[in-house]
């Protein structure tokens, strides 16, 4: 979330502390009453910090629609935005059923995270990689 701050998402500095701050009493809510974090995954804390993070990329991708900037400058925020949106979104319904999941075929289970999210994850990094090269690329360096 330092990073949306970082970018200026959000138009009004005096919201930021008030997000942080939600977020942080739900996720102490969710591990005082609702899951032990020590000893189990936490699959409603991974599925909360994913809706959050989905809903901060939607706000910089509409943030970014309503500019009509144009540029053939390469944006690093917009392709890390977007692998971080692409990430979230393929593993948000991973996340959220991972416990029921678990519980019913844990070697099924295993072996959905192995391949969803370990791959997803890779195409991440190359969001990421792309971000930088594509920087360095444009600036001669």
């Amino acid at each position: 979330m330092w990073f949306f701050a970082r970018i200026e998402l959000l138009p009004n500095k005096k919201i930021i502390p008030v997000v942080y701050g939600t977020a942080i009493i739900i996720i102490l809510l969710n591990f005082i009453f609702l899951e032990d974090f020590l000893t189990a995954f936490s699959s409603t804390t991974f599925s909360l910090e994913a809706l959050i993070l989905l809903v901060l990329c939607i706000l910089y991708f509409l943030k970014k629609l309503k500019t009509d900037e144009v540029s053939k400058r390469v944006d690093i925020s917009s392709f890390i935005i977007m692998g971080l949106a692409v990430y979230e979104a393929v593993c948000f319904p991973l996340f959220l059923f991972y416990n029921a999941l678990i519980n019913s075929n844990n070697h099924y289970a295993a072996a959905v995270w192995n391949i969803v999210q370990n791959i997803n994850y890779l195409v991440f990094c190359l969001f990421i990689a792309r971000a930088f090269y594509g920087n360095s690329k444009h600036t001669g360096n």
